[in-house]
């Protein structure tokens, strides 16, 4: 079995499920009316940030991977992609579908919770929505369980996945012609969302396509994969760009900068952009001998291990954790210091842990089971 490693991937991995966690603390803390602490510093990247890099490092690493397959067996298995993806994501997605229709509810309702708890619109609807990996769309017919709402990352990238080890085998080659043409396509599609959005005579169910592709971030994850081609055919005159020391200072800088002061312009132009950095920041990671950054360590290689928990099981210990405070007496400071501190402590403690747990004793035997379709082993599962 050929084996790719790359150092820091994990470490990449950690921070941004930490960033997303620490975010949706404070998203949720104002849908149970607690306002945002003030002067609390940034210190991480905020949710859509993060969620920007989970995309770009997922198009990068599966499209290394599938390049170095294909260098070896001189083809791509399809069916050995869809098993391995399956296996990997599928039994913790299904088990927080359950989680959030079934358990979290008969939780609510046990314990006679009053609080934040928002009916689910169309209730069939969004389950089938969810059953079948198209959870980004529910809000157009519907809506989802407040304590599984962050799954939309989850059908995207599934949808992403359903297309492009095709894509890879037609254009296995010329990768960089592919991305071009996903990305003059993501244009045209965010320019005619943009006219048609309030658009009344034209027919809901094609804005509603639209509106779907505007959201796919397939642009993220194809800038990943033309990272990994710029890798694996070692264009030098690409690398030693964004290898240069100046470059490479310069873009420390904007990510610094972009943790530190951007509050996260959550927009598709915004969101387009921002991957052409964070590729170069995760080349500069990954294959850089000279990087400034250097993500590889013991803790960061199993929070990274860890990250598709983190963020799986974040908002539901969100959610719990928050019901739990509300029964609390904070004698009126249940925003102050002393409040949040516990919060986020409480918060990534148990996520980490369930995550923890969830990793030994749920996920293991799929992975073990998904060895038997690997046919380039990676560092990150």
């Amino acid at each position: 079995m050929h084996r790719v490693y790359f150092p820091g991937l994990n470490g990449i991995r950690a921070l941004a499920a930490v960033s997303v966690v620490i975010a949706h603390t404070d998203q949720y803390k104002m849908l149970f009316h607690l306002d945002y602490p003030p002067r609390f510093p940034k210190l991480l990247w905020n949710g859509s940030d993060s969620v920007t890099m989970f995309f770009v490092l997922s198009g990068f690493l599966i499209t290394y991977l599938l390049l170095v397959e294909h260098q070896h067996t001189g083809t791509i298995s399809v069916r050995s992609f869809y098993a391995r993806r399956i296996l990997r994501i599928w039994p913790l997605y299904y088990l927080l579908v359950f989680i959030g229709f079934v358990v979290m509810p008969l939780l609510i309702q046990i314990v006679d919770y009053q609080g934040y708890n928002p009916p689910v619109k169309n209730l069939l609807t969004a389950i089938f929505l969810f059953l079948i990996f198209v959870p980004n769309a529910v809000g157009h017919f519907g809506s989802s369980p407040a304590y599984i709402t962050h799954l939309w990352t989850i059908g995207i990238e599934e949808q992403f996945y359903l297309i492009w080890p095709f894509l890879m085998k037609q254009f296995i080659r010329s990768i960089s012609a592919l991305v071009l043409a996903i990305i003059l396509f993501k244009i045209l599609i965010i320019n005619l969302d943009q006219r048609i959005v309030v658009d009344t005579s034209v027919p809901h169910g094609f804005r509603i396509l639209v509106s779907l592709l505007t959201a796919f971030r397939i642009e993220n994850m194809a800038v990943g994969a033309l990272g990994a081609f710029v890798l694996f055919h070692n264009q030098r005159r690409i690398l030693d760009f964004v290898f240069h020391p100046v470059v490479e200072k310069l873009l420390l800088v904007f990510m610094l900068c972009n943790i530190l002061f951007f509050s996260g312009d959550d927009t598709p132009y915004i969101n387009m952009m921002l991957g052409f950095p964070y590729a170069m920041f995760i080349l500069n990671v990954a294959a850089n001998p000279r990087s400034t950054i250097k993500l590889e360590n013991r803790l960061f290689d199993r929070l990274g291990r860890y990250s598709y928990g983190i963020y799986m099981v974040h908002v539901p210990v969100i959610y719990l954790v928050l019901m739990g405070m509300s029964y609390v007496d904070f004698g009126g400071v249940e925003n102050g210091l002393l409040f949040n501190l516990i919060l986020h402590i409480l918060v990534l403690g148990m996520t980490m842990g369930v995550a923890a747990a969830s990793y030994r004793w749920f996920e293991q035997p799929f992975l073990r089971l998904k060895e038997r379709f690997t046919i380039v082993q990676s560092t990150i599962r």
